[in-house]
């Protein structure tokens, strides 16, 4: 069972690369104001980070930053792309979609500069999980015993997502939209 009493803050990185947001789109207009955002970060103690291959320049930037303090013994969370499933048969799907996401995650250690104790793979969405009955899951609980990265998690969008995902007990991370803004977890 999982501990769910851990909570901690992560700083999301997906508006430090490119304008972001639905309800009001924010960026700091440059990467050098990007990357002293991190700094700033880092140096008041930050430790944790959330990135995605799909953010535009956020996770160049974020490693930019990071191979600056290597004593920082810094987490980082991404999200890689699940959207990729074909229609082999399940045995040659799991080898594809294996070697896609270790492709992946060699790819965001080596831009991130971090180690695979210091990464922590989400779902993107809860219905990536989800897709193929699962076999996203099966390939990434294999590659965590394999040591590829650190915790596997999943971002939810809604109320009923994240009670379905945590009922599942598969998962040590939950990422939430939280902000002051968006109230739908009140």
């Amino acid at each position: 069972m999982v501990n769910r009493t851990d909570c901690k803050f992560i700083m999301g990185t997906a508006q430090l690369g490119a304008p972001y947001g639905k309800i009001v789109t924010v960026w700091p207009g440059s990467f050098e104001r990007a990357r002293r955002l991190i700094d700033d970060a880092i140096c008041l103690g930050v430790r944790d980070f959330d990135t995605a291959r799909g953010y535009p320049n956020s996770e160049v930037l974020l490693g930019s930053v990071l191979k600056k303090h290597p004593s920082a013994r810094v987490e980082v969370t991404t999200k890689l792309n699940f959207e990729m499933f074909s229609s082999e048969t399940k045995r040659a799907r799991y080898h594809a979609v294996k070697g896609f996401i270790e492709e992946e995650i060699e790819a965001v250690l080596e831009i991130l500069g971090v180690s695979n104790r210091q990464l922590c793979i989400l779902f993107h969405r809860a219905s990536h999980a989800l897709a193929e009955n699962g076999l996203a899951v099966e390939v990434l609980a294999d590659l965590q015993k394999e040591g590829y990265f650190h915790r596997l998690g999943v971002s939810v969008q809604t109320i009923e997502e994240a009670q379905f995902c945590i009922a599942q007990d598969k998962f040590t991370q939950m990422q939430i939209p939280f902000n002051i803004v968006d109230r739908r977890w009140e």
